[in-house]
């Protein structure tokens, strides 16, 4: 018998993989739309378009994005996608680093 249960009721290493990959990739895209409108709606001043911190943030910002999945998860007990979550959010983490790393350690 078929159940009608989605992707979304169930307990497992892929739900937490594919959301783990998806968030901070739409939370990056919507972000970086937001601070363009921003920019072109003359709210943020033009010179914010230039500055490299602004796209690390932006990219930090986007990873915390999974930190509202875990929530999700934590609260429904999805103790395995929980741990699928962990997979994609350390490559992100170790992306972040590479492309910005030795940027951020040359100023200290």
């Amino acid at each position: 018998m078929k159940s009608n249960q989605t992707i979304f009721s169930k307990d497992s290493m892929l739900l937490g993989i594919i959301m783990g990959a998806l968030v901070p990739i739409i939370a990056y895209a919507l972000l970086l739309s937001l601070k363009d409108a921003l920019i072109s709606g003359g709210i943020l001043p033009q010179i914010w378009e230039t500055f490299p911190s602004t796209i690390r943030t932006i990219g930090v910002l986007a990873i915390c994005g999974n930190l509202i999945v875990i929530q999700f998860f934590n609260s429904r007990r999805f103790t395995n996608a929980m741990r699928g979550l962990v997979f994609p959010t350390f490559a992100f983490i170790l992306l972040w680093f590479v492309i910005y790393g030795k940027e951020i350690m040359v100023n200290f």
